[in-house]
């Protein structure tokens, strides 16, 4: 029997919050960050203290994940960064760039995240500041691509790609004619996140679609690898030949 919603969504946005303060601290120390997968694990394993109720209750939440998702968005979010949707654009760097988001918009409390996304899904409000600080750095200007901090998003996209995501961005506040400040208006906060997820989602596919169409460009035997010699033809393709074959 699943969880009620309400308590998965309870146990989303806990692990969330717990692993941004996790990773702070890793930060602060030098260590490796854990992946969100392993990181939710541990939750439970700290939570119940004996490992066999750990693991009980983390396969009641899994279950739960499962039975839910198609429901409800924001578990839907975690599914996917948990690779338990859209298992074919899964990677520990779809959490990162999720995570580091959440740090972005509440980066004037992490301690509260839980908090200020309680009343539920498209019931929680941020400033456009705080939404734009998510998508181009904490204090970035839209208006301004040499003060954007966006190392998590342009992994995967262009520039130009991500001017478009700021336009869809400031389109949520409609009543923002660009001479207010960004800090006096208010936008659905839910509405930003799947506006970042499905865009980065959107660039991580289209990027597999190129891999995948240089691969059969050039695995000329079509072996379904490639050998060296094909190899060194993609390097030599994408550097412009400006490195030797060695």
């Amino acid at each position: 029997k699943p969880l009620p919603p309400d308590k998965v969504l309870d146990v989303i946005l806990e692990v969330y919050e717990q692993k941004i303060a996790k990773d702070k601290s890793d930060e602060a120390a030098g260590r490796p960050l854990q992946t969100l997968p392993d990181f939710f694990e541990d939750f439970f394993l700290r939570r119940y203290g004996l490992r066999k109720m750990a693991q009980a209750r983390l396969a009641e939440m899994v279950y739960s994940v499962e039975r839910t998702k198609g429901k409800f968005r924001r578990v839907a979010i975690f599914a996917t960064l948990c690779g338990l949707e859209r298992e074919d654009l899964y990677s520990p760097a779809t959490a990162e760039m999720f995570l580091a988001v959440l740090r972005a918009v509440y980066a004037g409390g992490h301690s509260a995240i839980k908090e200020r996304l309680d009343d539920g899904y498209g019931r929680c409000k941020v400033t456009l500041r705080e939404a734009l600080n998510g998508v181009i750095g904490v204090g970035a200007s839209p208006r301004d691509r040499r003060t954007w901090c966006v190392e998590p998003l342009t992994r995967v996209s262009t520039f130009a790609a991500l001017e478009r995501l700021v336009a869809q961005v400031l389109e949520l506040a409609p009543e923002y004619d660009g001479g207010a400040m960004l800090e006096q208006v208010a936008v659905d906060a839910d509405a930003v996140f799947d506006k970042i997820v499905e865009f980065y989602l959107a660039q991580v596919e289209a990027r597999l679609a190129d891999m995948g169409s240089v691969f059969t460009n050039f695995d000329k035997d079509q072996s379904g690898e490639l050998d060296l010699s094909e190899f060194q033809a993609v390097f030599t393709h994408f550097t412009g030949g400006r490195f030797s074959a060695e």
